[in-house]
């Protein structure tokens, strides 16, 4: 109970620090190891593509993103890509190639940011603390 409370105050944590449009993509990352006396909350996850965050091109106009809220930046050498998974690429160079996609943090670099950290705590021993005065009554009667 305690670590589902956490996961669950640490999603709702980032949702309000960082512009993410899926939360289906934060609980997959997110993984329990049961273990002996307790258990272990792993997050693992790859640079998340963008359009994960709020990004947003005009016609003729530069790429602007949008990964903490309220810090729009406009990026430099980005363009738009029609037909694949992540459609903003950014050129490496002045020459027309080499590319790559247009990525922001990774899950695991989200989630080490100490306010999220502190609050996933706070609530995950609240909640562990409140069950195990439940579950000593519960015996005891």
């Amino acid at each position: 109970r305690g670590a589902t409370t956490a996961r669950k105050v640490g999603t709702q944590k980032l949702k309000g620090i960082y512009e993410l449009k899926k939360t289906k993509v934060l609980k997959s990352g997110m993984t329990f190891l049961p273990e002996k006396d307790g258990t272990t909350l792993t997050i693992r996850g790859i640079l998340l593509p963008i359009t994960n965050f709020k990004a947003k091109k005009n016609k003729k106009g530069p790429v602007f993103v949008t990964v903490k809220k309220g810090k729009t930046v406009e990026v430099p050498n980005a363009f738009k890509v029609g037909g694949s998974t992540n459609p903003f690429a950014i050129r490496l160079g002045k020459s027309r190639l080499p590319t790559r996609g247009l990525y922001g943090p990774s899950l695991p670099q989200m989630m080490g940011n100490k306010d999220v950290v502190n609050e996933m705590e706070k609530a995950g021993m609240d909640m562990f603390e409140n069950r195990l005065f439940h579950e000593v009554e519960r015996v005891i009667k």
